[in-house]
Formats: C-alpha cells, sequence, structure tokens
C-alpha cells in the first residue's frame, strides 16, 4: 500500500500507581476541553513511529514522566 492510511492510530495509557489510583487530565484544549481523559495521542506515520514509541512520547509530553518500554502491557 503507498500513500497516506485512509484513518489514524492512536494510543491510549492508563497509569496506575501502587494504591490503584488512575492518572488522568482534564484537557484544556478542543476538541475535548474539560473533559478527563487518559494520556495519548496519534502516532507518527511519516516517522514510522511504533506504539510503543507514541505512548513513550506521549507520556512524556503530556505529564513529564518518562517510561520505557518494559512499563507498557498491551491490552
Amino acid at each position: 500500500m503507498t500513500g497516506p492510511l485512509p484513518y489514524k492510530i492512536s494510543t491510549l495509557l492508563f497509569l496506575k500507581n501502587t494504591a490503584g489510583e488512575f492518572l488522568l487530565l482534564n484537557r484544556t484544549n478542543p476538541p475535548n476541553k474539560n473533559k478527563w481523559s487518559p494520556i495519548g495521542g496519534k502516532l507518527n506515520m511519516e516517522t514510522g513511529e511504533s506504539p510503543f514509541e507514541c505512548a513513550i512520547r506521549e507520556c512524556k509530553e503530556e505529564t513529564g514522566l518518562e517510561i520505557t518500554n518494559k512499563d507498557l502491557h498491551l491490552f
């Protein structure tokens, strides 16, 4: 297949602490302004970014927390 895909691929991260609490972000920009949501975003398809790389990047961008592949579990 050549050319752009007809859809976007995204990741969502559900970060859980040792107390079993999940981190949610209160969004400040549209389209989800004033809504609570998990960390996440779209893959950078131009660079061939993997879902793992996207999750790590989005976590750093949105929270400042640095995670690695070993911190991630797909479901």
